[in-house]
């Protein structure tokens, strides 16, 4: 249960922050009005890029400011102090490749280091934490909804994420969100019915977006956004969050 304690939260990615943004709009903000989402969204890696600078996370290019200050809605820096918990969204990952053998790899902490010490979203939780010592959450890109695996173990990648927590994250006062397993097939990739009509990234507003081609496996649509929104607000980590903030 949540309570109704006013929280507002911040959200940095890529061209999958627009899944939950749509589903945050259309189906989830009414029902927790006590929540305020700022979108930091910009194409690819560009917001890996962001530097710290006077305490806040600023945009090292006039393009990447220009693309904060349209996605966010006027704003052109992440200033710690007008937020309440931080979430890192999209970052790619190799989870289609790790998890398969997750249970046969002999030394798992060596892999997990292996695995995320070059991430680029263990680089974020590590730039974040030098400005602030607020709630930060992390969710990757969904699996890619291509490539069918008829061995994929299920439960090996539950004890991935909480491992992965366990040794990586909680050291660094973060926590991994896992995919909700209603969006997982047995066969390994996100159900391809949340392919359809994904809501591509707007960069400006005098530069329509373009909807992803056929050939997408990773861009999920708003129903997909609405069971992530809802798996990452029922989570114990969330809740924790929030009783701590009281």
């Amino acid at each position: 249960m949540i309570d109704d304690t006013p929280m507002h939260l911040c959200l940095i990615g890529n061209s999958h922050l627009p899944a939950l943004k749509l589903a945050w709009e259309g189906r989830i903000k009414a029902r927790f009005p006590h929540i305020t989402t700022t979108f930091f969204a910009a194409p690819r890696y560009m917001t890996h890029r962001l530097k710290v600078h006077r305490g806040c996370l600023t945009a090292p290019t006039d393009e990447l400011r220009r693309i904060l200050i349209h996605t966010s809605g006027g704003h052109e820096k992440i200033d710690p102090q007008k937020y309440d918990m931080f979430l890192f969204y999209g970052f790619r990952s190799r989870m289609n490749e790790i998890v398969p053998v997750w249970d046969a790899l002999p030394d798992k902490s060596a892999a997990l280091e292996e695995f995320w010490q070059p991430h680029k979203l263990l680089h974020a939780v590590k730039k974040i934490r030098r400005i602030t010592d607020k709630p930060v959450f992390a969710g990757l890109q969904p699996l890619n909804a291509r490539h069918e695996n008829p061995d994929w173990p299920a439960s090996a990648y539950a004890r991935f994420v909480e491992q992965s927590n366990q040794e990586i994250f909680r050291p660094r006062a973060a926590t991994l969100i896992p995919q909700p397993a209603a969006t997982i097939t047995p066969n390994g990739i996100t159900n391809r019915k949340y392919l359809r009509d994904a809501p591509p990234l707007s960069e400006s507003k005098n530069r329509p977006a373009k909807p992803y081609s056929k050939a997408d496996f990773t861009h999920m649509n708003a129903e997909y956004g609405s069971l992530w929104w809802q798996s990452f607000l029922q989570s114990r980590a969330f809740r924790q969050a929030c009783q701590r903030k009281d």
